[in-house]
């Protein structure tokens, strides 16, 4: 996505259906710390996310600040009133005109509009530097994300079933999705 980076900010200043104030903007470098702790948390619920603990945090953490920088791909970040990070969302570049989506809200916070205002910030940008598709792969048992995804436009292209090994031995079927921008 070299050829299609955009230098400009994304911020959006909202209230949350309980009323209390959410911050979206595009992440920095300085939020990268807080966004591994989320990860780590949410990761650690071994239920909505393909990764895992242990998580290898410096090797992240290189990838993430990498993901950052000017023609790559794109981050986005909300913070609560009381600047505390609450969700993220993560666009990765696939191809020049495509990124795959990942995302982590707090585990407090689902279910209380933060997922679609980082959702809104990501289609923004994706319009703005004129991607023509995001990508995701989400598990069928996220009714949740699978309901929201479907709000903004994405739709199943394919389900993969047994395609997600587990630690605990299981293998979870994945549903992958397609948004043409």
């Amino acid at each position: 996505m070299s050829t299609r980076s955009y230098s400009g900010t994304w911020e959006s200043r909202a209230s949350s259906p309980t009323s209390e104030r959410v911050v979206v903007r595009q992440a920095r470098a300085a939020d990268v710390d807080a966004i591994l702790r989320l990860l780590a948390r949410v990761a650690g619920e071994r239920r909505w996310l393909g990764t895992e603990p242990p998580l290898e945090l410096e090797d992240r953490r290189r990838r993430y600040l990498a993901n950052l920088e000017p023609g790559s791909g794109a981050g986005f970040v909300a913070y609560n009133a009381r600047k505390r990070l609450i969700g993220e969302l993560s666009l990765w570049p696939a191809d020049a005109s495509t990124a795959v989506l990942g995302m982590i809200v707090a585990k407090r916070w689902r279910g209380r509009g933060v997922g679609r205002q980082l959702m809104e910030a990501a289609v923004a940008w994706a319009k703005r530097v004129r991607l023509r598709r995001l990508e995701l792969a989400v598990f069928p048992h996220n009714a949740a994300a699978l309901a929201l995804y479907r709000k903004f436009g994405f739709n199943e292209i394919a389900y993969q079933e047994r395609a997600m090994p587990r630690k605990s031995g299981e293998v979870w079927d994945v549903i992958l999705m397609r948004k043409e921008i």
